[in-house]
């Protein structure tokens, strides 16, 4: 089965929940219009704080947590296959992903509710969510630049993602202490960060597609040829070939003269090579049996 849908869906799923939210809490009057990423007239919380767009951001963001964890944990395998010389690093981030999704659960199940220490329990569960989350992305994205299997413009593209979100967290700093308005300027920030951690998920799925990596009866296939395609040593023997050089006997070389020839399979003379090698053990012992010297029957030599 190929992933590319669900990593398409994990970038669908929080985007839905944020503009559905805001569209909603706008139309009842709890937040202004406008358009946030650049406006900045409310933050993707307060959109989802209140009446109906609260009940719709929480009964989207809940189910994506726990798709967040079934995604690092495919991406983790997928890089144990990719890279199995970094297994500190994919475990790290498995680590880093799991941690984010619990802290989103937290965030999410506490959102709207009132007193100080669920405003806290809000507080640390959505920064703990962003840093980790990022922090993850940024580990996959450098593990995958020296995999020869990805289009070099997917990995430059990558790259580019990474720098973007570091600026943007640097930005956040100058912007908090000497903005004119740096509640307005930080709540534009954050859904602008917001779409491209939501974007990395489709960015994995494009590198999925591109690595051949499925879940399913073929998955030790899939890891098989990303392993071979990031060899540039490696020869890929097909089913087929495989078969064409396997020989007979237990002890018997993978040689063109172990081979019976094409045109000796169908012919007499080829019956009787079959049967001078039955008579002589051949295939139990995996002796070497030729016919070439070999007196025939007078009925088949003809």
């Amino acid at each position: 089965m190929n992933l590319r849908w669900f990593a398409w869906l994990t970038v669908l799923v929080p985007l839905a929940a944020a503009h559905l939210a805001f569209l909603v809490s706008a139309a009842q009057g709890y937040v202004d219009a406008c358009v946030p990423y650049w406006d900045g007239c409310t933050s993707i919380s307060r959109a989802g704080r209140f009446g109906l767009g609260n009940t719709i951001f929480r009964s989207l963001m809940l189910p994506h947590a726990a798709q967040l964890v079934l995604f690092w944990a495919l991406t983790w395998h997928w890089l144990r296959a990719l890279r199995p010389d970094a297994r500190r690093s994919t475990t790290a981030i498995l680590l880093l992903g799991v941690v984010a999704a619990l802290f989103l659960t937290l965030y999410a199940c506490f959102l709207g509710v009132e007193g100080s220490i669920y405003q806290w329990l809000r507080r640390y569960g959505i920064t703990v969510f962003f840093s980790f989350s990022v922090l993850a992305q940024m580990l996959v994205i450098a593990l995958l630049q020296p995999v020869a299997s990805l289009p070099p413009a997917l990995r430059r593209t990558m790259l580019a993602f990474a720098a973007t979100l570091l600026l943007l967290g640097l930005a956040s700093i100058p912007l908090r202490h000497w903005a004119s308005d740096a509640d307005r300027a930080m709540d534009a920030l954050e859904w602008n960060y917001a779409l491209l951690m939501a974007l990395f998920y489709g960015l994995i799925g494009i590198a999925w597609s591109q690595t051949g990596f499925i879940i399913g009866a073929q998955r030790r296939e899939s890891v098989h040829r990303m392993r071979r395609r990031d060899d540039p040593g490696s020869v890929q023997v097909s089913h087929n070939q495989r078969s064409r050089t396997r020989c007979r006997g237990a002890h018997s070389e993978c040689t063109p003269e172990n081979r019976s020839r094409p045109e000796e399979r169908h012919t007499p003379a080829g019956h009787a090579e079959g049967a001078a090698r039955r008579a002589h053990g051949g295939d139990a012992a995996g002796r070497r049996v030729g016919v070439r010297g070999a007196r025939l029957p007078r009925d088949l030599d003809g």
